[in-house]
């Protein structure tokens, strides 16, 4: 980034590099340019850029991480199924 790393712009670039990162694959090298250009500018709009990149990235590793989970319960208590009734498995 060179001279400008020290200008609110900065944050805007880090968002971009860490989307084409992470559109590669490379999700702990967008999650620490994000995390910098976070860092550097929280106010900015490439500040919240990052933000966003970030908790973006951690509720879709949460939501594939449960969701497994759900189809178990789903299985279980299918759909209709009041929950009071008792279960019977063979």
């Amino acid at each position: 980034m060179g001279q400008w790393a020290d200008h609110e712009i900065a944050a805007r670039a880090l968002y971009e590099w860490a989307r084409i990162v992470h559109g590669q694959g490379d999700y702990v090298q967008a999650h620490a340019l994000a995390s910098q250009g976070w860092d550097m500018y929280p106010g900015s709009i490439g500040g919240a850029l990052c933000y966003k990149l970030i908790y973006e990235e951690l509720f879709m590793s949460l939501l594939k991480s449960i969701l497994p989970a759900l189809a178990i319960l789903a299985a279980i208590f299918p759909a209709g199924s009041s929950g009071g009734e008792k279960q019977t498995y063979t």
